[in-house]
């Protein structure tokens, strides 16, 4: 799987070759350093990545990709468990760890978060959102 980090090669070329600094991009919530999880979803995370593992390890590759961007502002956005639906109105973002009881968001939610990353960007480049 070479999806998101060949996606994100591609589309920060593009950006900067028009100008474009800022890019937020979708991650997922057990990308990353799995002791920064509290113990209910640390002990599901290698059930995911024996299942998703292949895609998770691309995400890492993506987010390594644009750390070596320094001329672009990002923002890797590591959401739960997605569920179809609108934006219920609130979102929460931490950079260094899940927030509380973060088991699910909907993809309106999510939407929101990606939008206000570009237009209002995070002083920190990954963050679980919920």
């Amino acid at each position: 799987t070479h999806l998101y980090s060949v996606t994100a090669a591609v589309l920060a070329g593009a950006m900067l070759e028009r100008g474009v600094r800022r890019l937020a991009v979708v991650s997922a919530a057990p990308v990353g350093d799995r002791s920064v999880h509290r113990l209910p979803q640390r002990a599901l995370l290698p059930v995911l990545h024996a299942v998703f593992g292949a895609t998770y390890r691309d995400m890492t590759r993506m987010e390594a990709a644009l750390a070596r961007r320094p001329e672009l502002d990002w923002v890797s956005l590591r959401p739960p468990y997605l569920r179809d639906g609108p934006p219920r109105g609130r979102y929460r973002t931490h950079p260094d760890r899940p927030p509380r009881a973060a088991t699910s968001m909907t993809t309106g939610d999510l939407a929101t978060a990606l939008l206000d990353a570009v237009t209002d960007p995070p002083p920190w480049h990954v963050a679980w959102v919920t």
